[in-house]
């Protein structure tokens, strides 16, 4: 299984960028049917707030385009020019992004060091992640963040 996520940040894009590859969660829950109706993803989930849009997705197979497919889209879905976004999407697979998600649910890569709107986020989406990371299986398990307690 390939996991994967792109996005950007405060960190990467300015707020005019920031505003414009946002997702109201209308359109996260539209988005991720399109990208697993035209075949890109198996599974996927969006997190979105002010600060940051991320695509977190399961490959149907291995593939090294699949993190350029998920940029194509992200791109054509806010009607942007691939080169708009450019340089200020990340990329992160595997265990990277399993690291990544840690990090941004615990706040440690936000605007405000420690803001929670990320991680309520994260919980609301947990069972999405969960499917979307293969909870099912007990070797995956382990490496998502369901128990997000202090």
């Amino acid at each position: 299984m390939e996991l994967a996520v792109i996005g950007i940040s405060h960190r990467t894009a300015n707020l005019a960028l920031r505003e414009r590859v946002a997702f109201r969660v209308e359109q996260a829950c539209e988005a991720t049917d399109q990208l697993r109706a035209r075949g890109v993803l198996k599974e996927a989930v969006i997190l979105s707030t002010c600060n940051r849009t991320e695509v977190y997705g399961v490959a149907r197979e291995r593939s090294g385009d699949m993190l350029q497919a998920m940029e194509m889209f992200v791109a054509s879905y806010h009607r942007l020019a691939p080169a708009e976004m450019g340089s200020a999407v990340y990329r992160h697979s595997d265990r990277d992004l399993v690291r990544h998600l840690y990090r941004v649910a615990a706040g440690l890569d936000s605007l405000l060091l420690g803001e929670s709107e990320i991680l309520g986020q994260v919980r609301s989406r947990r069972w999405k992640l969960a499917s979307a990371f293969g909870r099912k299986r007990r070797s995956v398990r382990g490496r998502c963040p369901w128990r997000l307690r202090a």
